[in-house]
């Protein structure tokens, strides 16, 4: 941000400003960072899980200034760590372990807060290592 001269984003509004065109790295709404995300920018414009009517235009506008939607991690954190992205949707653990290896990023919360999410594993019954854990 620093770099480019830009206002740091405070809001889920944030996502598509036109600065932003083109150095997105932000994950499709089928992975969990991207429907959580797209969930509080929907939330953030006085919608709700039965009703994203009122986020259509700033879906549409993060949309328009996105080359790409990254499926998963594996091809959203190399964009990271190249530095060709200057925003991102991750989760804090993500942002910890790329700040500790020295990359330039900064985690913020939007003002309209941020999602709180929990990772569970799972062994799925008679699988051959069901009792092995």
């Amino acid at each position: 941000m620093k770099k480019n001269g830009w206002e740091a984003p405070t809001s889920w509004n944030d996502l598509y400003r036109e600065e932003f065109k083109g150095k997105t790295a932000y994950p499709e709404v089928s992975n969990a960072w991207g429907h959580a995300a797209y969930y509080n920018l929907v939330m953030a414009n006085g919608g709700s899980l039965d009703n994203i009517d009122p986020a259509i235009d700033q879906l549409k506008e993060v949309a328009a200034i996105s080359d790409t939607f990254y499926k998963n991690s594996t091809q959203l954190l190399p964009v990271i760590q190249q530095e060709t992205a200057a925003i991102s949707i991750l989760a804090n653990y993500v942002v910890t372990d790329l700040y500790d290896s020295d990359l330039p990023i900064k985690m913020i919360i939007p003002k309209e807060g941020a999602p709180l999410q929990s990772l569970t594993a799972v062994v799925v019954k008679d699988t051959p290592k069901e009792g092995s854990c």
